[in-house]
């Protein structure tokens, strides 16, 4: 800034950051601006940690390098020093690995498991060797159940689903078995497991001789069932490989030392007239001629007999006869 005046002094005065020059009657004031400038112009802060700003040798704002603190994760790196994962990859800080960060890394077979840091992989998780899999199975790069008598499958040494072989339970009836042991009849034929063979199961077997009952094991047999011998029946009756009714004075058969159908002999009545007979005592008339009971001798008969003279009369016991 200068400012003249008509004064013919020359002389020459220096004051702080201005001088004054007086040549020819003139005053020439100088200020020395950029002395003052600098007096109030703010200092530049010297670069750091905390100054909101990427500097020094920073990899990011404030973090990275060899001054300040290592970035966080997805921060700008240079190196791996300059992340607090220690992993810096194509310029970003990334993670740390570990088994619980969603991401197949670090030896993993899957998602944070298998391998040899993390936990072993649940089933259908993917697999390398066995160890990689919680069910100790590794079979097509899948992890798959391990083998039980409750996994709906047929493994091990089962002989159908969950069951026979040496480790599962015996088979129900009608399940594929290989040995008798396999059952719970313990009846193996065909590879299929049989009902046990009892009275009850509606089969002719053991010694039955029909369908459950006769034999040794089971019940006698009814009437009309085959048969072996009497015992094999109810009635104790076994004629050509039938059970037929026991002998009764009811049966409406000549049987037991009948005389007659049901009557006669030492068991049943007494025979009526004109049925056969052995002996008198056989029949209801107390007369057995010619093996046939008669009517006993009466004033009535029509016949001359007992003491009679005539037919029906004379003798002690009927009437005396007419003229």
């Amino acid at each position: 800034m200068m400012l003249c005046s008509s004064t013919p002094l020359i002389l020459l005065v220096f004051c702080s950051f201005s001088y004054f020059v007086v040549i020819n009657g003139r005053i020439t004031i100088t200020v020395d601006s950029s002395s003052s400038e600098e007096r109030h112009k703010p200092r530049e802060k010297e670069p750091c940690c905390t100054d909101r700003m990427k500097n020094q040798d920073e990899s990011d704002i404030d973090c990275g390098g060899l001054q300040c603190p290592k970035c966080r994760d997805m921060r700008k790196c240079t190196s791996p020093n300059d992340c607090l994962s220690d992993v810096c990859l194509d310029g970003t800080c990334i993670p740390s690995p570990s088994c619980r960060d969603q991401i197949q890394n670090q030896g993993e077979t899957d998602v944070d498991c298998g391998g040899r840091m993390c936990r072993k992989c649940q089933d259908m998780k993917t697999c390398i060797h066995s160890y990689d899999c919680l069910s100790g199975v590794c079979i097509n790069n899948t992890c798959i159940p391990s083998p039980s008598c409750r996994d709906q499958m047929q493994n091990q040494d089962e002989t159908d689903i969950d069951c026979g072989g040496r480790t599962c339970p015996k088979c129900q009836d009608m399940k594929i078995c290989n040995i008798s042991c396999d059952c719970l009849s313990d009846v193996c034929i065909n590879n299929i497991c049989i009902p046990s063979p009892s009275c009850m199961d509606q089969i002719r077997d053991q010694d039955e001789t029909d369908i459950d009952c006769g034999g040794q094991t089971c019940p006698k047999c009814q009437d009309m069932k085959t048969c072996n011998t009497p015992q094999d029946c109810l009635s104790d009756v076994c004629i050509n490989n039938i059970c037929i009714p026991s002998p009764s004075c009811l049966d409406q058969i000549q049987n037991q030392d009948e005389t007659d159908i049901d009557c006669g002999g030492s068991t049943c009545l007494k025979c009526h007239d004109t049925q056969h007979c052995n002996i008198p005592s056989d029949c209801l008339s107390g007369v057995c001629i010619n093996n046939e009971c008669i009517p006993s001798p009466s004033c009535q008969d029509q016949i001359q007999n007992q003491d009679e003279t005539d037919v029906d009369c004379g003798g002690s016991i009927c009437p005396k006869c007419g003229n």
